[in-house]
């Protein structure tokens, strides 16, 4: 990762992640039972990690030429500058699951939320307690062996709130922002059409927020105001939405699952049962009774 030098029997080492845009992030494995392996970790050089730890563990890293021995409790996560690293040595088995931060995409999040660059994230070899950070990572962790079922406006949500709180929380990022209000009528109608437009193959908050000429930090927070709900939960109600009406015409699980933007049947099963209650074909069989 970056060029960091990780000195450990090649064979017993293992990383799997998702790789979308600025959602990147990896499960790392070391002296653990294989499992099936997931994208290829990106070569990254001026990129902060946020590596969370799933297990106990007993290393060894070196940073500006100084070794230090560190142990590490699960839950327990470690926030620094990829390039500080010179060499990482394993004393025991490790599970983490490492998300990166490229300083590209954190000049993006300070300039959206008219703040000044972020200039220390982290603490070097330090080690962070810090709860809501590891539950926030944690909500990411499915996608690592399902990276297929990641939604795009999920993706794009989750790494630009993750991103905002390790900033404010664990680096410099200072804003003042102002009190955001919800969207104009235009702005609900056009962002309404376009996410109703885009069921099947999915949209970004990006290309909303540029539909409707706010910044990309604001659009979340005004759609919520004005709808409610997140735009990730009302599209993924929009999909069920649709695909109630596909069932109720007699279309199959599996045509309807692709139809309203899920991954496969089994996807649109889930997402369905948190919203309705029951399965898919539960549900269409007490329309027939």
């Amino acid at each position: 990762m970056g060029g960091v030098d990780i000195r450990v029997a090649p064979s017993r080492f293992q990383a799997r992640g998702v790789f979308a845009g600025d959602f990147n992030l990896f499960e790392l494995r070391y002296d653990l039972p294989r499992v099936a392996p997931r994208g290829r970790v990106p070569q990254r050089t001026d990129v902060y990690a946020v590596s969370v730890r799933l297990a106990p563990e007993s290393s060894e890293v070196a940073m500006g030429g100084r070794a230090r021995l560190m142990s590490t409790q699960a839950g327990q996560a470690r926030i620094y500058y990829v390039p500080d690293v010179d060499w990482y040595a394993y004393h025991s088995p490790r599970h983490s699951l490492e998300i990166l931060l490229t300083r590209e995409f954190l000049d993006r999040v300070t300039e959206d939320l008219g703040a000044r660059p972020i200039e220390q994230l982290g603490y070097g070899a330090g080690v962070v307690d810090d709860a809501v950070l590891t539950r926030f990572a944690k909500m990411a962790l499915p996608f690592v062996a399902q990276p297929e079922s990641l939604d795009p406006l999920w993706g794009d949500q989750f790494m630009w709130s993750f991103a905002t709180y390790v900033g404010a929380r664990h680096g410099d990022l200072a804003t003042t922002r102002p009190t955001i209000g919800g969207l104009s009528r235009w702005q609900m109608r056009a962002a309404r059409d376009m996410m109703e437009a885009s069921l099947a193959e999915g949209t970004t908050i990006e290309a909303l927020a540029q539909l409707c000429g706010v910044r990309k930090s604001q659009f979340a927070h005004a759609f919520s105001r004005s709808f409610g709900v997140s735009p990730y939960r009302w599209m993924i109600e929009r999909r069920i939405a649709k695909a109630r009406t596909m069932l109720t015409s007699g279309a199959c699980i599996a045509e309807t699952a692709l139809a309203c933007g899920f991954v496969d049947q089994s996807h649109l099963s889930r997402a369905f049962k948190r919203s309705v209650g029951c399965s898919p074909g539960a549900w269409r069989q007490t329309l027939m009774a």
